[in-house]
């Protein structure tokens, strides 16, 4: 029998990780959550999340340097959430070691379509 995927949430923004949280456990998911870099590095040491949703304005760790960090400890898809306001592109995201970004604001359809369809490239689930 399948475990639920697991998803880590890495955003500064409590109502987006409430958001993502609801959204994910819907569809039956188990979402892990954090505020901060160090706390999603943690997360991630601990709990190897199948997929990963991570913000790139954590505050404590700048957002390439991040993607760079979580890649030393973790093999699994990065999707990259791009504040309209950085003055990161897709480009460098892409290139740091994320398999996929998304501007935020985000439609919530569209990041579960890229989550999935990131999921069923590494496993059974769909």
């Amino acid at each position: 029998m399948l475990s639920s995927p697991r998803v880590l949430v890495a955003d500064s923004d409590p109502g987006i990780c409430r958001l993502l949280r609801r959204h994910f456990s819907i569809a039956t998911y188990v979402v892990l959550t954090a505020g901060t870099g160090q706390e999603a590095l943690e997360l991630i040491r601990r709990t190897s999340p199948h997929v990963a949703i991570v913000s790139m304005g954590l505050g404590d760790i700048g957002g390439v340097e991040m993607i760079k960090r979580v890649r030393t400890v973790y093999s699994a898809p990065i999707i990259a959430l791009l504040h309209p306001r950085s003055m990161l592109t897709v480009a460098q995201i892409l290139d740091s070691g994320a398999d996929d970004c998304i501007g935020e604001p985000f439609f919530l359809e569209e990041l579960a379509a890229r989550t999935r369809r990131l999921l069923k490239r590494m496993g059974p689930w769909q």
